[in-house]
């Protein structure tokens, strides 16, 4: 969990969670780099 998503070379986000090979990234299991409230750095989800 919070490992960065990497895109053609480039981190895109970190995941909020595990993701599973094969499985579908999106806004429901990644948060962007400029996050907020980011549950990476222990805010809430």
């Amino acid at each position: 969990m919070c490992d960065y998503v990497i895109k053609y070379g480039h981190a895109i986000g970190r995941a909020k969670r595990d993701i599973k090979i094969g499985e579908h990234v999106h806004v429901h299991n990644v948060e962007s780099l400029t996050a907020v409230h980011s549950v990476c750095r222990g805010g809430n989800p």
